[in-house]
């Protein structure tokens, strides 16, 4: 009898234990995927971690953020499969896509949606004593952290203007306006969304002058990269009374050909429903704006089109792959 009564108790716990695991949601089934960002502190690191708390908390996929070396080297980490998504500014995607920088094509990075543009700044102080990009040669300049959006348009340029600096430094940003601030440092590169913090603070103890590329140094460096002409509002800094025109770069989230279809849709979609959301933890989100994925020089990820035909977007023959 006893025997009985113990064997109907373990029958009871294993049809509660069945019954439970059966019915609990399954966290195995929500996708756990990984994205490559930038140097912690940076936009890109913001961005990414502003938009996973959005993922996440809606509870369809997970997603983490890793630091990375930047643009550059999230290409590289989405073709090696060591992440699933990353941020890239247009132009370093396009290179990477045809193999112009990289040792083989990664023709399988996808597009799945736009996220800001990001504008060329090279500034100086007033105390310089340049006046014009020339005015760099024999000078110490600061490009960008080694695979950033702002070391590689640097290097474009002084490579396709011939540029002589004495010294050429790939540092960060916070480390260029603490090198000026101590006279280390004469003339930076910085590719950002506007304005740039690090040199609203920096006007705020020193007089900071803007240079703005000519038409014939446009024309030269127009030629070196997937570029656009953007125009940098007047008076967006102080000492700044005329708006400039600067080469401008679409900044994108980018996976590659092996997120399923299902996934890329969720997650497109999920983002350009819930913009305004995910305005409160990024900031400004004026050009997330669904059409402005047709600015991507690599193909539409498939899953993602699919949304954007949803809400009536023609994707062009030569984004769909």
């Amino acid at each position: 009898m006893k025997s009985k009564s113990i064997i109907v108790v373990v029958l009871a716990a294993f049809i509660v234990f069945f019954v439970a695991m059966t019915s609990c949601p399954a966290n195995a089934a929500v996708p756990r995927l990984r994205l490559g960002a930038a140097g912690s502190g940076g936009t890109f690191y913001i961005w990414g971690a502003g938009w996973s708390s959005l993922i996440n908390t809606l509870g369809k996929q997970e997603v983490s953020v890793q630091v990375t070396g930047g643009p550059q080297q999230n290409c590289q980490l989405l073709h090696q499969g060591d992440v699933n998504l990353g941020f890239s500014t247009a132009f370093v995607a396009s290179d990477a896509y045809t193999g112009k920088t990289t040792s083989e094509p990664y023709t399988d990075l996808r597009t799945l949606f736009p996220m800001y543009s990001s504008f060329l700044h090279i500034f100086t102080l007033e105390t310089s004593g340049i006046n014009k990009l020339s005015d760099i040669n024999g000078k110490h300049l600061a490009t960008g952290t080694p695979g950033s959006s702002s070391e590689i348009v640097g290097n474009k340029i002084v490579s396709a203007l011939g540029l002589r600096p004495r010294e050429i430094s790939p540092i960060s940003l916070s480390n260029v306006v603490d090198g000026m601030k101590d006279e280390r440092i004469d003339a930076g590169f910085a590719v950002s969304n506007l304005p740039v913090p690090a040199l609203v603070e920096l006007q705020t103890t020193h007089k900071v002058k803007y240079l703005e590329l000519t038409k014939q140094e446009l024309d030269k460096v127009m030629k070196s990269g997937a570029f656009t002409l953007g125009t940098i509002p007047a008076n967006t800094y102080k000492n700044q009374p005329n708006k400039m025109t600067t080469l401008t770069f679409w900044t994108l989230c980018l996976t590659t050909d092996k997120l399923p279809d299902a996934v890329a849709y969720e997650l497109t979609k999920a983002t350009f429903e819930n913009v305004k959301k995910l305005g409160e933890s990024v900031g400004s989100v004026e050009e997330v704006v669904a059409i402005n994925v047709l600015n991507s020089p690599v193909p539409i990820h498939p899953g993602a089109a699919k949304y954007y035909k949803e809400i009536g977007i023609k994707i062009p023959t030569n984004l769909i792959k």
